[in-house]
C-alpha cells in the first residue's frame, strides 16, 4: 500500500491552486485589453455610436456622435436618449424601436432626426441592436449609424423643385 506524503500533497494543490490563480489572472487581463481595444474602436469608429441603458439613458456616445450633434459625451451620458436628442415627431416611433431592441428585436436601416446643440437636425440611418451581458441578459440597446444628412437634404430639395415644375 503507498503512503501519501502529506506535504507532497499539499505542495502539489498548492502548485495547483498557483497555476489555477494565474490562468485566472491572464484570462482578466485579457479581457481587459479586449474591452480596451472595443473601446478604442467604438470611440474612433467614423460612424455614430450610440446606447442605452434598460431606462433609455445614454451610456455609450463615441465621437463621431459627439462631433455630428455638437453635444459631449459628458452631456449626453444619462440623459433619457429619445427626449433629449430626437426630433418631436420622431420620438414615439424612435421609443417603439428602442422598446423592441430592448426585447430582443432588433432593427436595421431605420431613419430618424436628431436635434443637435445647435438646433439642427441631423438624418440618421441606423441600425439598433440588443447589447447583452456575458450572461446573455439584455442590458441596453446600441445603435450603429450611418449620417445621410446631405443626402436626405439633396433628395428632398430635388423632390421639391420636381413638385414646383409640376
Amino acid at each position: 500500500m503507498k503512503r501519501s506524503n502529506s506535504n507532497g500533497d499539499r505542495s502539489d494543490e498548492k502548485q495547483k491552486q498557483t497555476k489555477a490563480e494565474r490562468i485566472d489572472e491572464i484570462l482578466q487581463l485579457s479581457q481587459v485589453n479586449m474591452a480596451h481595444e472595443l473601446r478604442k474602436l467604438v470611440d474612433s469608429a467614423n460612424a455614430p455610436i450610440f446606447g442605452i441603458d434598460t431606462f433609455g439613458r445614454v451610456n455609450e456616445w463615441n465621437f463621431k456622435t459627439a462631433e455630428i450633434t455638437g453635444y459631449t459625451r459628458e452631456e449626453a451620458f444619462d440623459k433619457p436618449l429619445v427626449q433629449t436628442f430626437i426630433a418631436p415627431r420622431f420620438r414615439e416611433s424612435v421609443q417603439d424601436v428602442l422598446e423592441k431592441a430592448l426585447k430582443g428585436i432588433e432593427t436595421a436601416n431605420y431613419e430618424l432626426e436628431f436635434d443637435t446643440k445647435t438646433n439642427e437636425t441631423r438624418f440618421l440611418l441606423v441600425n439598433a441592436s440588443t447589447r447583452r451581458d456575458i450572461d446573455n441578459h439584455i442590458v441596453g440597446v446600441v445603435g450603429v449609424a450611418q449620417d445621410v444628412t446631405e443626402s436626405t437634404k439633396h433628395d428632398r430639395a430635388v423632390a421639391s423643385a420636381a413638385r414646383e415644375l409640376r
